[in-house]
């Protein structure tokens, strides 16, 4: 029996009582683009999240295609969009355009719905440039094993794979030296004297030890029965962290920051550096403290928490 047959037929009271759904668009080894659609909802004093079904789009990957694929379900079994609260999607324009995107047309059936998507930084430095062809990866390889490095490929850059934004960093930094040897055996003299460069060097190492904090933050945030009250102690964890180091970089401590440290292993940090870090920590702290925010977006930035 098709899952989503058994999902409408067991839960349309529940999801009439109210619901969140989140929609994303992927594709299959068969090149085929597949709709996939969860829903979050209350049954029995318990909030319940199952796959509501899944529509592969045969033409084009559209707003309108998505749309009419989730106005079809609604429709067959019997969902009201008034009683949907909210909606989750990526942040392709498909889904975010304003003239024809997905959520617009969602809000024309309900404009109270409120409209949510992904929030992760990006970052792409030279991987791109290293994978953009098949001799570059090739030549790339061959360097790093020539080098003995632990890893012999960079991460691709993806757009649909949000946690290879943090850990491209990661590797970059590990491989600074091999991408820099590299970089200048092809040529490419002006990227291969900022990898060389003390500030560039320093700059990686620090954006490597801040996206990963992020993506440990971005795994506690995702999995199965997540939802915005088990996250807020993890939220509020995360902000506190974000005041420890503060202090600890004012001290000169950088030993939270491992790859940052590793580069200030025999020498103390410069006032430079400290007042560089303590500024982007404190807009940080900022963007997401409560408190510090316009009284005009502190409700809603309590609802994202």
């Amino acid at each position: 029996m098709d899952y989503a047959q058994s999902v409408s037929r067991n839960r349309p009271v529940f999801l009439n009582q109210g619901g969140v759904g989140s929609c994303d668009e992927s594709t299959d080894q068969a090149n085929c683009a597949q709709l996939i659609v969860y829903a979050r909802f209350i049954a029995n004093n318990t909030i319940e999240e199952e796959l509501l079904f899944s529509e592969p789009l045969k033409t084009t990957t559209k707003g309108a295609d998505v749309f009419q694929a989730v106005s079809q379900f609604f429709e067959v079994n019997g969902l009201m969009w008034e009683k949907l609260v909210g909606v989750c999607t990526d942040d392709a324009p498909a889904m975010l355009g304003s003239l024809s995107g997905f959520v617009k047309m969602i809000k024309s059936k309900n404009p109270s719905i409120f409209a949510m998507h992904c929030v992760i930084h990006r970052q792409a430095l030279v991987v791109n440039y290293v994978k953009s062809s098949a001799l570059n990866t090739r030549l790339f390889a061959v360097l790093c094993e020539s080098l003995n490095t632990d890893h012999m490929a960079l991460l691709y850059h993806t757009e649909v794979r949000w946690l290879s934004k943090g850990n491209i960093l990661g590797r970059i930094y590990e491989l600074r030296e091999a991408v820099a040897e590299f970089l200048e055996q092809r040529g490419r003299r002006t990227m291969c004297r900022a990898f060389k460069s003390e500030h560039f060097q320093l700059s990686l190492a620090y954006l490597a030890d801040v996206f990963e904090a992020l993506n440990s933050l971005n795994l506690k945030l995702q999995g199965a029965n997540a939802n915005d009250m088990a996250h807020y102690d993890i939220v509020q964890s995360f902000i506190a962290k974000i005041s420890f180091w503060l202090k600890q970089v004012e001290r000169g401590n950088l030993k939270w920051f491992s790859k940052l440290n590793e580069l200030f292993s025999d020498k103390c940090i410069s006032e430079d550096l400290k007042r560089k870090i303590k500024g982007h920590l404190r807009e940080a702290y900022k963007m997401i403290n409560v408190e510090d925010l316009p009284h005009d977006l502190q409700e809603e930035a309590i609802e994202l928490q």
